[in-house]
């Protein structure tokens, strides 16, 4: 799922639907307090038949008007144009190789997220969008494109690992028995807020926890926040 501006967009195991996101009254009282919104309705972004392999996350670039699809692998990300609702092409980006974890959740972002992909030390161009990326050893990353249809690592902004060589990793001891259990945290759900600069994070547990998690980019984590249990969280 994404939600960029007034665009939401909607992905199931085969299917990727989108709809527009219209608010009851005027959008000058949303300053004073909240308006409800209007009934939502779904309809097919994509083709089914364009769908060629499976994804395993979704990100929409809102000015490009362009789905992106991680997938299954996480190594490689499929780009899928919309051009008014009747033209589609795709472009394949490939995952650098000099990162070589793979990737489990993508969010791009546009405009001014985009800039820090063309500063003078990083030798790239500002296309206009960039990624922050979660990878399958606790990392949140920023992923440039390069020329070649690469996808480039720019800066690692998280790491919830406490040894290099091993995911993040927790002990915990039972009070009656005194066992000790090994608990791994996975980054399931990664949001940019360019304006505020802060990053937010959801991490799930191996012991069935989620959690939301925000971070500053400059001084670190500054607030969790625990989800209620017994349900399965995703973004």
């Amino acid at each position: 799922m994404d939600l960029v501006v007034r665009k939401f967009v909607l992905s199931d195991q085969f299917e990727i639907y989108g709809a527009d996101l219209i608010l009851e009254g005027k959008e000058e009282d949303l300053y004073q307090g909240t308006l409800p919104l209007k009934n939502v309705t779904l309809n097919p972004a994509l083709p089914t038949a364009s769908l060629r392999t499976p994804w395993k996350s979704i990100g929409y670039l809102h000015k490009r008007q362009r789905v992106l699809l991680l997938d299954r692998d996480g190594r490689s990300i499929v780009e899928h144009s919309l051009n008014m609702g009747t033209s589609y092409t795709e472009t394949k980006w490939l995952l650098s190789e000099s990162l070589p974890q793979r990737l489990e959740v993508i969010q791009p972002v546009e405009d001014k997220g985009a800039g820090v992909c063309a500063t003078k030390d990083t030798g790239l161009v500002n296309v206009g969008w960039a990624l922050y990326a979660s990878t399958d050893s606790g990392q949140v990353v920023i992923l440039c494109p390069a020329a070649g249809r690469l996808l480039q690592p720019l800066h690692m902004v998280v790491s919830l690992r406490r040894r290099a060589a091993s995911k993040s990793v927790m002990r915990l001891v039972d009070s009656h028995t005194g066992a000790v259990k090994v608990q791994r945290e996975k980054i399931i759900g990664v949001q940019k807020d360019v304006y505020e600069g802060v990053l937010w994070l959801m991490v799930a547990t191996t012991e069935g926890l989620t959690e939301i998690r925000a971070w500053d980019v400059s001084s670190g984590q500054v607030g969790r926040w625990w989800l209620p249990t017994g349900r399965r969280w995703a973004q």
